[in-house]
């Protein structure tokens, strides 16, 4: 009886030299051909010496530069165009250390506003986050807009007596004091409920009873509303603000601006026949000027919620990112160009090409300066973004890096870009008293 290893594959008996492993199998190859190499796999430079290629900068870096000069040349180009100091009249309001800290609080009381409305808008409609992170972001945010809108209605209000339910009768007598003293409430209270809704999901969270998917959805979508309702009413409480503060002038859209001539005043046929009241605000001017400005706002805080959800969330979804962003821009950038129309204190735009126009009005020139890099900002804003789209369609992974400093670069301009809009709200409302 042959032993299993004298035993062919076909069945028949192998020859003795052939029991081998090199036996039966050497002849199945010989008679199957010639046999099939593997392909060889050349290793590339980056396998061999052991380390990974960095990304070329490309478009990122460029659009970053671009940036950075655009600023640069914005700044030098105004100071090379704008008039000396001796040659207008604009009286100097950024004095001392107060001002400067004035205007910081009020630029952290829009910058929280906007991280807290964007996050949370942000976080719904990329689908990141979870909701331990969003409440822990949300209760500093929440706390900072508390501490500097305190601030804003002990020394930024626009009636001179303290906008306050308890004291009706003194607001009453001021022009729009009773209506600004209403509808700052009615914001007051918004916020209080967006108080309330945190801390009982904070405490639904910390409780652990429900599945966390679910409080995420109510969390979100309850703040989303309320922050929506934010938006609307603090349109409404700034132009109360300007109606106040123009009063008997017109509001800007009635033809209340500065110019060569007198401007409009309330009364006059054809323009603000309501002088005081809520009934001022159903008026068509008036509800393109809110919306407009609304609008503004919103823009702004989508996009500088997103910058943040980007720069915090490991690997965040860039397409979504982007799209979104450029969503967020493109509102800020069309309701900006309306307000144009609707919220400008002066006849001519304070645009640069405008500024012999400017020179005879009071803030003119100022005003169109803060205005000048206002724009220079939001075009290094428009820069980086268009560079960080160009990084996120390309699969490289390594790009995430760039990504994310494109992304901070980007978060600061916006914090530079509240500050400036602050300046400008300052002069904004000079020139309001003014008319």
């Amino acid at each position: 009886m042959p032993s299993p290893r004298g035993r062919c594959l076909g069945g028949g008996r192998c020859p003795p030299s052939e029991t081998s492993p090199q036996g039966c199998a050497g002849q199945a190859r010989a008679r199957s051909g010639p046999p099939i190499r593997a392909p060889k796999v050349r290793a590339s430079r980056t396998a061999v010496l052991g380390r990974a290629r960095r990304p070329r900068a490309g478009p990122g870096a460029l659009a970053a530069g671009l940036a950075i000069a655009l600023l640069l040349a914005a700044a030098g180009l105004a100071r090379a165009h704008l008039l000396p100091e001796q040659e207008h009249a604009d009286p100097e309001i950024f004095l001392g250390w107060r001002a400067w800290l004035h205007l910081g609080l009020q630029a952290a009381h829009l910058t929280a506003f906007g991280l807290w409305l964007g996050t949370t808008l942000g976080a719904w409609l990329l689908g990141v986050g979870r909701l331990d992170g969003l409440l822990l972001a949300a209760w500093p945010l929440l706390l900072v807009m508390l501490l500097t809108g305190s601030y804003n209605m002990e020394y930024g209000a626009g009636i001179a007596p303290t906008p306050s339910l308890f004291n009706l009768a003194e607001v009453s007598r001021t022009p729009f004091g009773l209506t600004y003293t209403v509808a700052l409430a009615a914001k007051l209270g918004v916020y209080g409920l967006a108080l309330l809704h945190l801390l009982a999901l904070s405490a639904l969270h910390f409780r652990g009873r429900i599945a966390e998917g679910r409080l995420r959805r109510v969390y979100l979508a309850g703040a989303s509303g309320l922050g929506l309702l934010l938006v609307a009413l603090t349109a409404v409480v700034l132009l109360l603000h300007e109606a106040a503060d123009l009063y008997p002038t017109a509001l800007h859209p009635f033809g209340g601006r500065l110019g060569p001539g007198p401007p409009a005043a309330v009364g006059v046929p054809g323009g603000q026949v309501v002088s005081d009241g809520f009934a001022v605000l159903l008026q068509g001017p008036v509800l393109a000027a809110i919306g407009l400005r609304g609008l503004h706002l919103l823009g702004f805080g989508l996009w500088l919620g997103l910058m943040g959800l980007g720069l915090i969330t490991r690997e965040p979804p860039l397409r979504r990112l982007v799209a979104w962003s450029w969503i967020a821009l493109g509102v800020g950038l069309l309701s900006g160009v309306g307000e144009l129309f609707t919220w400008v204190p002066f006849a001519t735009w304070p645009l640069p090409w405008n500024l012999e126009a400017l020179r005879a009005l009071r803030f003119g020139v100022t005003y169109a300066r803060l205005f000048a890099a206002k724009l220079a900002v939001a075009g290094a804003i428009l820069l980086v973004t268009a560079g960080f789209t160009l990084l996120a369609r390309r699969p490289d992974p390594r790009a995430a890096g760039l990504a994310k400093s494109l992304l901070a670069l980007n978060l600061a301009l916006g914090f530079l870009l509240a500050y400036l809009v602050m300046m400008l709200l300052l002069v904004h409302e000079g020139v309001d008293h003014a008319l």
